[in-house]
């Protein structure tokens, strides 16, 4: 434990929080080490980042998807179970795991680190769970959430018991024949080290190994500095639910990990981050894994319309943490201090799967103007019309 750490933690009457957002490298695996060693290594880099944090209060800490037991390891079903975690349900009797010691060494140590340092934590991994064990149905979370549109802990602790027989096993085609099934899941602490809320990814991006419930969770908590955090995973950002249904539920802070595979022109993880935060005027903390090779990094705090406050795309890999204060009202009309935004140069883009798409410069000034571009077998013709409105000068004497 580190000494004397001291805290100074908002509260409901402060007008923002403390928000942390984790760059991370995850550790390359290779058959010369083993799973335990390679998860291990990077549960301590892991620490080393929650350590950085010591006197800077900050409330809430966010790490990437995938850079804990996952990439490294992905679609090989075998050594994903070797590193995957049993994580229990909230509200449960062994949801703090620090106190538990049949809880694995991921949670735990975890779990220790929150309540020491006192903050929220969200890391995310993958877990394994038995076919057919207990799942939370969408509509079940949104009955919760009807009858206290400000608090879903309700809902989270609400669950839909299955019976466990052969019959129902064979039904769950996410089930495998092992027995089963791995999850993409979030995994949130509070200020003593509790489990407080889980979701697990529901709209995969080439996860072949990984499971997906039957329907999306819709996941939130609510903070003692009185902020309710919604969270989902990575491609989940693209789609209606559950990332929509958060927003209609009136939540505007969102804890979003994420291992992007970015593409330029338009899909850099900055883009899109951006563009989500902005077009729902919600606080969007994203935190980013960064693999060089595969072009992914992308890691920010955006405030609603009033864009980012600090943003990071490493494309040569490192492992840091982005502090900021956030505004707990995303309207507010001025901020101060923010706009940390780096300017990547046309070379450095290159990193970021900037060839992978043929890309065609129009000269508008041609009208009409009638294209083709062709992608391997694939091709789009495209024709492109526009009409000038001439202004007049007027001058006045």
């Amino acid at each position: 434990m580190e000494c004397c750490l001291s805290f100074q933690k908002s509260t409901t009457d402060d007008p923002d929080y403390i928000a942390g957002v984790v760059s991370y490298t995850p550790v390359t695996f290779s058959n010369k080490t083993t799973v335990e060693k390679f998860v291990k290594d990077n549960l301590k880099n892991y620490l080393d980042l929650i350590a950085f944090t010591n006197g800077k209060n900050v409330d809430i800490l966010v790490f990437p998807e995938g850079t804990l037991n996952y990439w490294g390891l992905e679609n090989n079903r075998t050594l994903l179970l070797e590193g995957a975690v049993d994580v229990p349900e909230v509200n449960s009797v062994n949801a703090t795991p620090a106190k538990d010691p049949e809880q694995g060494e991921i949670l735990q140590t975890i779990s220790r680190k929150a309540a020491e340092h006192q903050m929220y934590i969200l890391i995310n991994l993958i877990e394994v769970s038995k076919c057919m064990q207990t799942h939370i149905s969408e509509e079940v979370q949104l009955q919760g959430m009807e009858s206290n549109n400000t608090d879903l802990t309700h809902a989270e602790s609400v669950v839909a018991e299955k019976e466990v027989t052969q019959e129902t096993v064979k039904e769950n085609d996410s089930c495998g024949e092992d027995g089963f099934m791995l999850f993409n899941t979030n995994v949130v602490f509070d200020r003593n080290g509790t489990i407080i809320s889980k979701y697990r990814k529901y709209n995969l991006y080439n996860d072949l190994a990984v499971s997906i419930e039957r329907k999306p969770e819709i996941a939130s908590f609510t903070t003692d500095f009185g902020i309710q955090f919604g969270h989902f995973i990575c491609f989940d950002i693209l789609f209606k639910k559950p990332a929509m249904k958060l927003v209609q539920n009136n939540i505007r802070h969102i804890l979003y990990p994420t291992l992007w595979f970015s593409e330029t022109p338009f899909l850099t993880a900055a883009q899109v981050q951006a563009a989500w935060a902005n077009t729902n005027n919600v606080v969007l903390l994203a935190s980013g894994g960064n693999l060089a090779d595969w072009g992914s990094s992308g890691t920010g705090i955006y405030i609603g319309r009033h864009g980012a406050s600090k943003v990071l795309m490493s494309p040569n890999g490192e492992k840091r943490i982005i502090i900021d204060r956030v505004p707990k009202n995303p309207d507010i009309t001025e901020l101060e201090g923010k706009n940390d935004v780096k300017e990547f140069s046309p070379m450095e883009m290159q990193n970021f799967h900037v060839n992978i798409f043929d890309v065609k410069g129009v000269h508008i000034l041609e009208s009409p103007k009638t294209e083709h571009v062709c992608e391997d077998f694939l091709c789009c013709s495209y024709e492109i019309t526009y009409k000038a409105n001439i202004i007049k000068s007027i001058i006045f004497s």
